[in-house]
Protein backbone atom coordinates (compact mmCIF):
# COMPACT_ATOMS: atom_id res chain seq x y z
CA UNK A 1 0.00 0.00 0.00
CA UNK A 2 2.91 2.32 1.10
CA UNK A 3 4.63 1.82 -2.58
CA UNK A 4 0.96 2.41 -4.24
CA UNK A 5 0.85 5.47 -1.84
CA UNK A 6 4.67 6.86 -3.39
CA UNK A 7 3.77 6.00 -7.21
CA UNK A 8 0.81 8.16 -6.87
CA UNK A 9 2.26 10.71 -5.47
CA UNK A 10 5.18 10.75 -7.95
CA UNK A 11 3.19 10.71 -11.00
CA UNK A 12 0.96 13.68 -9.61
CA UNK A 13 4.49 15.87 -8.37
CA UNK A 14 5.20 14.61 -12.00
CA UNK A 15 2.24 16.08 -13.67
CA UNK A 16 2.36 20.11 -12.07
CA UNK A 17 6.47 20.06 -12.60
CA UNK A 18 6.66 17.75 -15.94
CA UNK A 19 4.04 20.19 -17.66
CA UNK A 20 6.75 23.16 -17.32
CA UNK A 21 9.66 24.59 -18.80
CA UNK A 22 12.33 26.50 -17.35
CA UNK A 23 11.72 29.54 -19.49
CA UNK A 24 7.94 29.42 -18.56
CA UNK A 25 7.13 28.99 -14.81
CA UNK A 26 3.22 28.04 -16.13
CA UNK A 27 1.98 24.54 -17.40
CA UNK A 28 2.68 24.01 -20.90
CA UNK A 29 -0.48 25.93 -22.97
CA UNK A 30 0.48 25.26 -26.50
CA UNK A 31 -1.40 22.79 -28.68
CA UNK A 32 -4.03 21.79 -26.24
CA UNK A 33 -7.40 21.28 -26.64
CA UNK A 34 -10.23 23.39 -24.51
CA UNK A 35 -11.13 20.35 -22.39
CA UNK A 36 -7.10 19.89 -21.63
CA UNK A 37 -6.26 23.71 -21.29
CA UNK A 38 -9.17 23.26 -18.53
CA UNK A 39 -7.66 20.67 -16.75
CA UNK A 40 -4.34 22.28 -17.20
CA UNK A 41 -5.92 25.58 -15.60
CA UNK A 42 -7.64 23.65 -12.64
CA UNK A 43 -3.97 22.06 -11.77
CA UNK A 44 -2.27 25.49 -12.06
CA UNK A 45 -5.16 26.98 -9.46
CA UNK A 46 -4.36 24.22 -7.29
CA UNK A 47 -0.64 25.23 -7.20
CA UNK A 48 -1.91 28.76 -6.47
CA UNK A 49 -3.54 27.34 -3.93
CA UNK A 50 -1.15 26.01 -2.24
CA UNK A 51 0.80 28.60 -2.21
CA UNK A 52 -1.28 30.99 -0.70
CA UNK A 53 -2.23 28.52 2.28
CA UNK A 54 1.72 28.69 2.68
CA UNK A 55 2.23 31.92 2.87
CA UNK A 56 4.19 31.75 0.02
CA UNK A 57 4.08 35.34 -1.49
CA UNK A 58 6.18 34.74 -4.63
CA UNK A 59 4.52 31.72 -5.42
CA UNK A 60 1.17 33.37 -4.89
CA UNK A 61 2.10 35.97 -7.65
CA UNK A 62 3.75 33.41 -10.28
CA UNK A 63 0.55 31.01 -10.08
CA UNK A 64 -1.69 33.75 -10.28
CA UNK A 65 -0.14 34.76 -13.29
CA UNK A 66 -0.23 31.66 -14.43
CA UNK A 67 -3.53 30.94 -14.11
CA UNK A 68 -4.39 34.35 -15.95
CA UNK A 69 -2.91 33.23 -18.97
CA UNK A 70 -4.53 29.68 -18.95
CA UNK A 71 -7.84 32.06 -18.57
CA UNK A 72 -6.55 34.55 -21.35
CA UNK A 73 -5.81 31.77 -23.69
CA UNK A 74 -9.02 29.40 -23.10
CA UNK A 75 -10.33 32.96 -23.96
CA UNK A 76 -8.77 33.99 -26.84
CA UNK A 77 -9.60 30.25 -28.21
CA UNK A 78 -13.09 30.63 -27.92
CA UNK A 79 -13.36 28.20 -24.53
CA UNK A 80 -15.61 30.39 -22.80
CA UNK A 81 -17.72 31.61 -25.14
CA UNK A 82 -21.16 32.76 -23.63
CA UNK A 83 -22.64 34.40 -20.81
CA UNK A 84 -23.40 31.31 -18.53
CA UNK A 85 -20.10 29.88 -19.23
CA UNK A 86 -18.06 33.47 -18.40
CA UNK A 87 -20.37 33.74 -15.36
CA UNK A 88 -19.44 30.17 -14.07
CA UNK A 89 -15.85 31.63 -14.61
CA UNK A 90 -16.35 34.80 -12.70
CA UNK A 91 -18.35 32.56 -9.55
CA UNK A 92 -16.03 30.10 -9.28
CA UNK A 93 -12.44 32.30 -9.42
CA UNK A 94 -13.81 35.15 -7.90
CA UNK A 95 -16.17 33.51 -4.70
CA UNK A 96 -18.09 36.35 -2.69
CA UNK A 97 -20.94 36.29 -1.11
CA UNK A 98 -24.40 37.26 -3.80
CA UNK A 99 -26.47 40.50 -3.66
CA UNK A 100 -29.92 40.21 -5.10
CA UNK A 101 -31.76 42.52 -7.54
CA UNK A 102 -32.78 44.71 -4.75
CA UNK A 103 -29.13 44.83 -3.77
CA UNK A 104 -29.05 43.02 -0.62
CA UNK A 105 -27.24 39.87 0.34
CA UNK A 106 -29.03 37.40 -1.29
CA UNK A 107 -28.99 32.96 -1.75
CA UNK A 108 -29.48 33.05 -5.11
CA UNK A 109 -27.31 31.13 -7.37
CA UNK A 110 -24.10 33.42 -8.37
CA UNK A 111 -24.81 31.82 -11.71
CA UNK A 112 -27.76 32.61 -12.34
CA UNK A 113 -27.49 36.94 -10.85
CA UNK A 114 -24.65 37.06 -12.58
CA UNK A 115 -26.21 36.08 -16.35
CA UNK A 116 -29.21 38.75 -15.21
CA UNK A 117 -26.83 42.04 -14.50
CA UNK A 118 -25.09 41.20 -17.54
CA UNK A 119 -28.08 41.36 -19.65
CA UNK A 120 -30.08 44.15 -17.47
CA UNK A 121 -26.30 46.03 -17.80
CA UNK A 122 -25.70 45.06 -21.37
CA UNK A 123 -22.46 44.35 -20.24
CA UNK A 124 -20.04 43.95 -23.68
CA UNK A 125 -18.34 40.36 -24.33
CA UNK A 126 -14.84 41.74 -24.38
CA UNK A 127 -15.55 43.79 -20.60
CA UNK A 128 -17.13 40.68 -19.14
CA UNK A 129 -13.89 38.70 -20.77
CA UNK A 130 -11.85 41.30 -19.25
CA UNK A 131 -13.61 40.45 -15.53
CA UNK A 132 -12.35 36.52 -16.30
CA UNK A 133 -8.84 37.27 -17.27
CA UNK A 134 -8.37 39.47 -13.90
CA UNK A 135 -10.20 37.84 -11.78
CA UNK A 136 -7.96 34.94 -12.86
CA UNK A 137 -5.09 36.50 -11.37
CA UNK A 138 -6.24 36.13 -7.98
CA UNK A 139 -8.56 33.08 -8.23
CA UNK A 140 -10.72 32.44 -5.08
CA UNK A 141 -10.17 35.90 -3.40
CA UNK A 142 -12.79 38.02 -3.46
CA UNK A 143 -11.96 41.53 -4.00
CA UNK A 144 -13.96 44.59 -6.47
CA UNK A 145 -10.24 44.94 -7.64
CA UNK A 146 -11.40 42.44 -10.95
CA UNK A 147 -14.14 45.91 -12.13
CA UNK A 148 -12.96 48.73 -14.19
CA UNK A 149 -16.04 51.19 -15.52
CA UNK A 150 -16.86 48.98 -18.44
CA UNK A 151 -17.51 46.01 -15.75
CA UNK A 152 -18.57 47.78 -12.61
CA UNK A 153 -22.02 46.54 -12.81
CA UNK A 154 -20.62 43.33 -11.85
CA UNK A 155 -18.88 44.52 -8.68
CA UNK A 156 -21.61 46.93 -7.97
CA UNK A 157 -25.31 44.44 -8.26
CA UNK A 158 -23.55 40.93 -8.09
CA UNK A 159 -21.09 40.88 -5.57
CA UNK A 160 -20.46 41.47 -1.80
CA UNK A 161 -16.85 42.11 -1.93
CA UNK A 162 -14.53 44.42 -0.25
CA UNK A 163 -13.88 47.48 -2.20
CA UNK A 164 -10.28 47.88 -3.58
CA UNK A 165 -7.82 50.07 -1.27
CA UNK A 166 -7.64 53.43 -2.69
CA UNK A 167 -4.19 53.32 -4.82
Amino acid sequence: MIGRFVVVTLVVLCIGACARTSADPCRVREGLNCADLASERLLEQADYDLALANNDVAAVRIEGACVQAMVSEEIERGCIVDAARRCTELCTLHPCGVLGADGQPSNEPCIDRCTAVIADNALADDAVNAAVVRAAGDPSLCTCAICDEASQPLCDQLWQCAAPSPG
